[in-house]
């Protein structure tokens, strides 16, 4: 970017002014929406993708007959969009990728964490950062799955994100970043104006399981009840009486409130418990447990990370098989004349016609090509391609 060229945008910096990121159009093919099949032109483009997480597309398709390998239907064993999903989520070329990227960080993690076991004593936070986000990229890169980029973010979140606490570490030891967590814990408790429920710490998760998982039972059974008494009680107008024709006898409702001051004398007794057992648990802590406690909530937290990273590849590769389901497996034959298909279906049966505007001269020509060119959508459609080229006579 030259200073002339921000100056004559009165040095406007907004990214946007010079660089278009919008995601680029749709391709359409008009001879795939009119006889079916999904063009091979638009599978090769996303080759790179598929590559990336180990899928073969070529295991969701089979060649299309007659079609010089330019179209390719899917396999006669996907039935549904449901099918094609559920053979995605099985794709063993998928699931080893994905395992690939989880054995190169493992390998990674064994070297990080003795690196951030020396932390106490070296004080080296800065270095280590610098040796971390390197090393991880040149441990993970290869794996193939994610690229540079999403790579190098996910390192560079999960320090951003636990830089906090391996600050705690460097200064107190792994003991003193475990009390450290104890007394967030304790003081988030008590204030009424906190938003993070304290309870979802991984502290607490990894020390208290079973009793996070009775306090989550109690609350399932307090709601629960409260509903069913809530619903057995109708109001004045005839709809919530009329759906409240079923409501409990009197005996029956004075045993649901029973059960519900019980569970609630029960939660609030858990809830009051939380912190002697919170402080229990800790104190049976020695050095190696702390240790063991706070590297293994470190990896949780990159893991968490990383999974989303690699959902949401693997969620692309879905969408683009199940957006050339929604394209391409309705051909024109097929179209059952609903509302909203019969748009469609005109607009096509103009497309095969070669039937745009009509106008006279280099304003005809110019609509035609507009025309053509929003049913291309900038793909790769060989066919309006070639009736642009002819004046909208050529033949499939």
């Amino acid at each position: 970017m030259s200073r002339d060229e921000l100056r004559e945008n009165d040095d406007n910096l907004n990214i946007r002014r010079y660089a278009d990121n919008a995601p680029p159009p749709e391709p359409h093919d008009v001879r795939a929406h009119l006889h079916g099949g999904v063009p091979t032109a638009e599978v090769q483009a996303k080759q790179a993708q598929f590559d990336a997480h180990g899928l073969d597309p070529r295991r969701m398709f089979k060649d299309r007959s007659g079609a010089s390998g330019r179209y390719l239907d899917f396999a006669d064993s996907i039935a549904d969009k449901a099918e094609l999903r559920k053979r995605l989520d099985a794709d063993p070329g998928m699931a080893q990728r994905e395992q690939e990227l989880t054995d190169a960080v493992g390998i990674w993690w064994k070297k990080a964490q003795r690196q951030l076991a020396e932390l106490p004593a070296t004080k080296a936070l800065m270095p280590a950062r610098a040796s971390l986000l390197t090393s991880f990229e040149k441990a993970v890169r290869p794996a193939g799955l994610l690229d540079h980029f999403v790579v190098t973010g996910i390192i560079a979140t999960w320090w951003g994100d636990v830089q906090n606490d391996l600050k705690g570490l460097a200064a107190q030891g792994f003991d003193g970043l475990v009390e450290a967590w104890a007394t967030s814990i304790r003081a988030a408790l008590e204030d009424d104006e906190v938003r993070d429920n304290p309870l979802d710490h991984p502290l607490t998760k990894r020390l208290l399981p079973e009793y996070l998982a009775e306090i989550a039972e109690c609350e399932a059974n307090k709601a629960e009840l409260d509903a069913t008494i809530k619903a057995s009680q109708p109001g004045d107008d005839e709809e919530e009486a009329d759906e409240a024709e079923e409501k409990l006898s009197d005996d029956e409702l004075k045993a649901l409130k029973k059960e519900l001051t019980a569970t609630k004398k029960k939660l609030k007794t858990l809830q009051s418990d939380f912190v002697n057992h919170l402080d229990v648990a800790t104190g049976k802590l020695d050095e190696a447990g702390a240790r063991e406690l706070v590297l293994i909530i470190l990896r949780g937290h990159l893991d968490t990370i990383l999974a989303r990273y690699v959902t949401n590849h693997r969620q692309q590769v879905v969408a683009a098989f199940e957006g050339w389901w929604d394209k391409y497996r309705v051909m024109l034959v097929d179209i059952d004349g609903r509302p909203q298909d019969r748009e469609r279906l005109s607009t096509l049966r103009d497309c095969r016609r070669g039937d745009a505007p009509r106008r006279g001269g280099e304003a005809r020509r110019g609509s035609r090509a507009k025309f053509w060119a929003k049913w291309a959508g900038g793909g790769h459609s060989d066919v309006a391609q070639g009736r642009e080229k002819t004046g909208g006579q050529g033949r499939d």
